[in-house]
């Protein structure tokens, strides 16, 4: 658990390096572009794809700091043997569409790989954000396996046993 944990924060930092990576881009295109008459070339791809990064990074640090959205009305007024029930539910569905999410992500990652696509004016190969999409999805399945396992559902029941008292 502490390993998945660990590679969840690894890839936050990234997220955050992405995050600082669109701010630069954007500086230098709007300096580029106001002062020097010359944007950045592609500057606006380039942004898009650094948002891939930026959001994907912090998916699986959000699933173990409980920072996602939790449709938490359902479930406060439950305690014992429902709450358990709906928490493995939950955790198996997230199993079921990360798994296929990282699976869908190497596909499509090795067919562009395989065509050669690439992005239209910054000329970036679109693989490796595919590739990067399936390794957040991996992180969010170790995630929710974590969440099947029985010491990690004695400590889902005390997390959400703090939120019904908090």
């Amino acid at each position: 658990m502490v390993r998945f944990r660990r590679f969840a924060e690894g890839l936050e930092w990234i997220g955050l390096i992405g995050l600082m990576l669109m701010l630069l881009f954007t500086l230098v295109d709007v300096i580029g572009s106001t002062v020097f008459n010359k944007p950045l070339r592609g500057s606006i791809e380039w942004v898009g794809f650094i948002q891939i990064i930026a959001i994907g990074g912090v998916v699986a640090i959000d699933l173990y700091e409980d920072r996602h959205i939790a449709i938490e009305f359902l479930t406060m007024n439950l305690s014992g043997l429902p709450l358990k029930i709906i928490l493995k539910f939950v955790s198996i569905v997230g199993v079921v569409f990360f798994a296929a999410l990282c699976w869908q992500s190497i596909t499509y990652g090795l067919s562009l790989q395989q065509s050669g696509e690439v992005s239209s004016t910054a000329h970036l190969p679109l693989y490796p954000f595919a590739y990067f999409l399936a390794l957040i999805a991996v992180s969010a399945v170790l995630y929710y396996v974590a969440e099947l396992l029985p010491a990690r559902h004695i400590q889902s029941k005390e997390r959400s046993t703090e939120y019904e008292s908090g």
